[in-house]
């Protein structure tokens, strides 16, 4: 004769009760810090710095952009990579993008391409949400008129 002497969870509660979980912190992480902070919540919480790269490489990669703007028309090089990409650069090459501090608060630099799309919607856009100070690569870009990275 088999006795059983407790019963355990089924597996569909247990997925169940994970999936409570991982909306409850969601909801907590929008309620706490608002849409546009939350990935700089998450980064706070678990200490995850930002790595940044070379600024070689960002350079390099602005002119591939530039290039590719080459295929765009008028309306279309508003919202291009070269107007509203940004990266964040390790100058010290310390392994963490360099920042600013407010308070307790790393602030990261965000480099654009040029000083255009260092002023256009995107950046904008960045500063509001994010904080911080926008920075320029000073790269041109023959195709792109001037200005024409803002709105």
């Amino acid at each position: 004769m088999i006795h059983k002497r407790g019963q355990g969870l089924p597996m569909t509660t247990v997925v169940i009760a994970i999936l409570v979980l991982v909306v409850l912190v969601v909801v907590i992480a929008i309620f706490l810090g608002g849409t546009g902070q939350i990935a700089i919540k998450i980064k706070e919480t678990f200490g995850v710095s930002t790595s940044g790269q070379d600024k070689v490489v960002a350079v390099t990669g602005c002119k591939q952009y530039c290039n590719a703007a080459s295929q765009l028309s008028e309306d279309q090089l508003i919202s291009s990579a070269f107007c509203t990409k940004s990266v964040f650069i390790d100058d010290n090459n310390d392994g963490e993008a360099d920042f600013e501090t407010q308070g307790d608060r790393k602030i990261y630099k965000r480099f654009y391409c040029n000083s255009d799309a260092a002023d256009g919607a995107k950046a904008q856009e960045d500063l509001i949400n994010l904080g911080g100070k926008n920075y320029n690569l000073g790269v041109g870009c023959p195709y792109i008129q001037q200005e024409s990275c803002q709105p």
